[in-house]
């Protein structure tokens, strides 16, 4: 299982982030999280209901 923060460097809009509203940082790391949960839900979900 590989690095949480290293599935994080995929999402380009987080790291090129000049922001400075905290809120909108914080959106964008929570949307990227959350799409990196379900993407493994749906991995997981492939292998084991084929």
């Amino acid at each position: 299982m590989a690095d949480p923060t290293s599935w994080m460097n995929g999402f380009g809009k987080i790291r090129r982030c000049t922001d400075r509203n905290a809120a909108i940082i914080d959106f964008y790391l929570y949307l990227a999280a959350a799409i990196v949960t379900i993407r493994q839900l749906i991995q997981r979900a492939r292998t084991l209901y084929r």
